[in-house]
């Protein structure tokens, strides 16, 4: 029996490597980090915020400021058994208090330091994080 050299690899090894390698690979393709869309929000949307029972358009929810949601899978008679199904840390120890906004089905989260958060409201998972500067508010009130 001989000992191979150190830069020689079995066969079998180069094959589980290859697979391992290729099966990452597949794993990791739907996180990839492709363009998000983004659905843009009208006035015709915000102006009917309150007839939009999935979405949250604006801070109290339409124009009223009625924070009322016409959804109606949590009632008084289960909302005592809701339990927390995903968290999100916003990577600062700042305190937060935001009011989310959800867009077919993304939240938009607001954080300490200009940062945005766009996460999938369904599961937790980020999507992107959008820095605000400057130039970016003001390149958007010029619309």
């Amino acid at each position: 029996m001989t000992r191979r050299g150190r830069d020689q690899i079995s066969p079998q090894r180069k094959l589980r490597i290859g697979l391992s390698g290729a099966i990452a690979a597949a794993l990791a393709a739907p996180f990839a980090q492709a363009e998000p869309v983004h659905t843009p929000v009208t006035d015709e949307m915000l102006v009917g915020a309150h007839k939009e029972a999935n979405n949250w358009l604006m801070a109290g929810r339409d124009y009223s400021g009625t924070r009322y949601s016409p959804l109606a899978k949590i009632s008084t008679k289960n909302v005592k058994r809701l339990v927390p199904v995903w968290s999100f840390s916003f990577g600062v120890l700042d305190a937060q208090n935001t009011t989310p906004l959800v867009v077919d089905g993304v939240m938009y989260v607001t954080a300490s330091h200009g940062k945005i958060f766009a996460v999938e409201a369904a599961t937790g998972i980020r999507i992107t994080d959008l820095p605000i500067t400057p130039e970016k508010l003001l390149a958007a009130s010029k619309r």
